[in-house]
């Protein structure tokens, strides 16, 4: 559950949010008299109850329950043979690099972080940076220039960081 729980630690305040507006809707449900106005409380707080379970259980399926981040059968499914040199890329927070290694260890594993403070301000986000920090073998670069030439690598790996490429430019590779 360490994935997990780091995924709630990291939205912490949406979690918190959340409850406080269930405790808000159950307070209100038990003094109010109106019994729509209580049947529509009633329907937010367990919409409220529900998204907090699902996002929960999906990011124990996602990251815990599966094989993304333990690196123990999906590379040899995916990937036609060993790679001898890959990049790994991640947007701040990094919980894979050791596990590729260690599955891989005759792999050539180069690091990049395209984390920038200005353009990835997402609050979570943020947090998991302050959280784990580019550690010195780790690369910073910006999200539209990798320092790699094109076609070098056997793979490249985007764990938890493709996603965060939200812009056409960050996308393509161009600024």
């Amino acid at each position: 559950m360490r994935m997990t729980l780091l995924v709630v630690s990291f939205n912490r305040y949406f979690f918190a949010i959340a409850i406080v507006a269930c405790v808000i809707g159950i307070g209100l449900m038990a003094a109010l008299d109106s019994a729509v106005v209580r049947a529509l409380l009633g329907v937010g707080v367990a919409v409220a109850i529900y998204f907090m379970i699902a996002s929960v259980l999906a990011a124990y399926v996602v990251y815990d329950a599966s094989d993304l981040y333990k690196v123990r059968w999906w590379p040899g499914r995916c990937l036609p043979r060993p790679p001898a040199d890959g990049i790994l890329v991640h947007a701040g927070f990094n919980p894979a690099s050791a596990s590729i290694r260690a599955a891989s260890p005759r792999m050539r594993v180069r690091v990049l972080d395209f984390f920038d403070p200005a353009t990835t301000t997402e609050a979570s986000i943020q947090r998991a940076h302050r959280s784990n920090p580019t550690a010195d073998q780790e690369e910073r670069i910006a999200a539209t220039c990798w320092p790699v030439e094109a076609g070098s690598q056997d793979a490249v790996f985007a764990l938890s960081a493709a996603h965060e490429l939200r812009k056409r430019s960050e996308r393509i590779g161009r600024g």
